[in-house]
């Protein structure tokens, strides 16, 4: 009873309180409205640099596209999804982190170094993709340019909707396989760069010598803290 006569009391008081808040939640809400590009867009920030929601949605459909064509269309468990939103994270960070640096340096991959990759056949991302030899079931390079050339020569009139679906999801499967060789080339560069720019100095190189080669032999006795009463420590100043 004590309380509604308080409410009656202070009303008009309660009312303003009410009326401010209600006002500064409508507007926060019409600012993220009308400012679309603030915080409520940005998933993550790396080395400064802010990254949009829709440029890592944009990775995740491509990974996601790549493992489900690999599958033959079998959808994806929500435990897989969220691996696959791990490992792009990741990825994105290395690219990031690897990518500044080697523009700083002027680090880059050329079209005839991704050439000789293909030419070779070995690399990993190769070696697992389905442009393979049928006879050896190794990564064929004239699979893959026999592939690229019928995609860039192909008839959309004459040919049926499901081909040209099949085409343009195996191609967009490529791009993705050449974006991440590209990355991984990148990547074995700087690496590269940075364990020979690792040369050892005489002061280190001698203590090394020494570390390996002089042996020392310590007889030692341990006394448990515990066995020392507290009263028979004393702290001075």
């Amino acid at each position: 009873m004590a309380t509604l006569q308080s409410i009656r009391k202070h009303g008009a008081a309660l009312v303003i309180v009410i009326g401010i808040a209600l006002f500064a939640f409508i507007a926060g809400d019409a600012a993220k409205v009308f400012q679309p590009g603030q915080n409520s867009q940005v998933v993550g920030e790396v080395n400064g640099k802010k990254i949009e929601a829709q440029e890592f949605q944009k990775l995740v459909e491509e990974y996601t596209q790549a493992i489900t064509f690999i599958r033959q269309g079998q959808s994806l468990t929500e435990a897989e999804n969220a691996q696959i939103k791990d490992e792009v994270w990741s990825t994105l960070v290395t690219n990031q982190l690897i990518g500044e640096q080697a523009a700083k340096l002027g680090l880059t991959v050329t079209t005839a170094e991704l050439q000789s990759v293909i030419e070779e056949g070995t690399n990993p991302l190769l070696a697992q993709s389905v442009f393979r030899n049928e006879a050896t079931g190794k990564f064929d390079r004239d699979v893959l340019m026999k592939f690229l050339a019928d995609y860039a020569n192909m008839d959309l009139e004459v040919m049926p909707a499901d081909y040209v679906n099949y085409y343009q999801q195996l191609y967009n499967y490529w791009k993705f396989i050449e974006n991440n060789l590209v990355s991984s080339l990148l990547a074995q560069k700087y690496e590269t760069l940075i364990a020979e720019a690792q040369l050892s100095n005489p002061v280190a190189a001698e203590y090394n010598f020494n570390a390996r080669n002089n042996h020392a032999e310590v007889a030692y006795a341990a006394v448990p803290y515990s066995s020392v009463a507290d009263s028979l420590v004393k702290v001075s100043s």
